[in-house]
């Protein structure tokens, strides 16, 4: 599996670092991850009177997302920067009420002190330099019984056999992708037993302008045809897998 660069906390953390490139709701990536919210939309069993904790909240879309449900939410980010913008976010959607705002690091949790009906960690295990670490103080905030939400990169899509072997290759940068099996046993390790997972974007827009502009229209034809996927051969080859499950001890 892919190592991740000592600085990439630092990175994260820094102001007109990561809020220069990650804008999820707008831009050319928005219809894929539109899909994420549609997958919770018309699969996940929210439920109004829960409390969330969403370590990684970057910009406070999922944050933003379960308080429109009602949820009682908590945002953690190792960035200020970021927190300050998705507090901003949370006032333009009406919501800023029912989100608190934390600065913390999703290998600590120590200013944590309460138990969560679900804690999310979205597009951001990809990034945790010692995931296993931070998994397993994710899952001690899980009350039994409770989700544990969270969305990671296959090693076996496509999107990261280009992104790796035209970009990466050898170099240690700041995102990871996951090889088969490794997520669930990770997770079996901390007591969540996975119960949904689905892909999404078997087609995702990268590399060069030579291939991006083809791969775009075929990745937005793909979202009209199929916006997400149910079938393991399928989601192992997608860009994302978005998925949850719940805490069994």
């Amino acid at each position: 599996m892919q190592s991740l660069s000592n600085d990439t906390k630092k990175y994260f953390a820094a102001e007109k670092t990561v809020s220069k490139w990650w804008n999820p709701t707008e831009g050319t990536y928005r219809f894929h991850y539109e899909k994420e919210l549609q997958v919770l939309n018309e699969q996940f069993p929210v439920n109004k009177d829960w409390k969330i904790l969403d370590v990684g909240t970057g910009k406070g879309r999922f944050a933003i997302y379960f308080a429109k449900n009602g949820c009682k939410v908590t945002a953690l980010d190792i960035s200020e920067e970021m927190l300050d913008i998705a507090r901003q976010n949370a006032k333009k959607e009406g919501v800023a009420d029912k989100i608190t705002f934390v600065l913390g690091d999703a290998e600590d949790l120590s200013n944590i002190k309460q138990k969560y009906d679900a804690v999310c960690c979205m597009e951001a295990l990809d990034h945790i330099p010692d995931v296993e670490k931070a998994l397993s103080k994710m899952s001690a905030k899980i009350r039994l019984g409770g989700y544990f939400l969270f969305t990671y990169v296959p090693e076996t899509s496509l999107y990261w056999k280009l992104y790796y072997n035209l970009f990466i290759g050898k170099k240690i940068g700041i995102a990871r992708a996951y090889p088969d099996n490794y997520a669930a046993e990770l997770f079996k390790k901390n007591d969540i037993a996975i119960k949904k997972l689905f892909g999404i974007g078997v087609v995702f827009p990268t590399g060069p302008k030579v291939l991006k502009i083809p791969l775009y229209a075929l990745a937005r034809l793909e979202k009209l045809i199929k916006p997400y996927y149910r079938n393991p051969s399928f989601i192992r080859r997608c860009t994302h897998v978005i998925g949850w499950g719940t805490k069994e001890n």
